[in-house]
């Protein structure tokens, strides 16, 4: 942000809550809501059974490629 001269003028980092964050194009807003501690609880069980059900496919790709999952 320091190189393109975006100005900081607030920050929220750390802890283990959970943040939405909401970018306004029309005026280059940016706002942040913090997840409470029973929807983010409702997250991490939703991601839980998405793990059980489904696993990750590697398809091997020639060694100048990506791999992709």
């Amino acid at each position: 942000m320091k190189t393109e001269h975006i100005p900081l003028v607030a920050s929220g980092l750390g802890g283990h809550i959970g943040r939405n964050i909401f970018f306004l194009a029309s005026d280059f807003s940016v706002y942040v809501k913090r997840i409470e501690h029973d929807e983010e609880q409702a997250v991490v069980n939703l991601e839980k059974r998405f793990l059980k059900t489904n696993t990750a496919v590697h398809i091997p790709q020639p060694s100048d490629q990506a791999d992709f999952w």
